[in-house]
């Protein structure tokens, strides 16, 4: 079986901020994840997301840039929205992104694409309705709004755990 890694698409979608594609590129390569797809692009500071990148400018480099997200999803066995928000439109059962990165190794062979709404925004509804399933990353209710590379940061983590098969960590035992 391909290391999961090998199979996880990262997609941004309409993406606002240069520096946040940046981060994302550095949070996609601590983790071991390479595949970066930006859905309905816009002009973009190549220098901003290479400074923010640290190391990882290449993850940008070798981005694909699709117009719409339904090409951004072609080939895929599955892809996963993910969003804070539950509705009555809301489709699916929202996971938690270890519940979530686990199904991931459970499904054939293929790609598999994590999905990420805009900055300011986040997924629409007709977004979501594209993805097979929802990952919700539990916050605060006070302030429940992640930075875009912090929530991709979270989702890689938990993929490359998953595919590291490691032990839980406990404390001083």
């Amino acid at each position: 079986m391909t290391d999961i890694k090998k199979r996880i698409r990262i997609v941004l979608v309409h993406p606002d901020e240069s520096g946040n594609i940046g981060a994302v590129c550095r949070s996609m390569k601590t983790m071991g994840i390479e595949k970066l797809v930006i859905a309905e692009p816009q002009e973009y500071d190549r220098k901003v997301i290479e400074y923010m990148s640290v190391h990882a400018f290449d993850i940008f480099e070798n981005a694909v840039f699709a117009p719409t997200l339904e090409e951004a999803l072609e080939g895929t066995v599955m892809s996963v929205g993910t969003s804070r928000r539950e509705g009555k439109k809301r489709k699916y059962r929202t996971f938690l992104p270890e519940e979530m990165c686990e199904r991931f190794c459970h499904t054939d062979e293929g790609e598999i694409a994590v999905v990420f709404g805009n900055e300011k925004h986040g997924l629409t509804d007709k977004e979501l309705s594209l993805c097979n399933a929802v990952i919700a990353i539990p916050t605060s209710d006070d302030f429940p709004s992640l930075n875009l590379s912090h929530a991709v940061q979270i989702i890689c983590y938990h993929i490359f755990r998953e595919s590291q098969k490691l032990p839980p960590v406990h404390a001083f035992t």
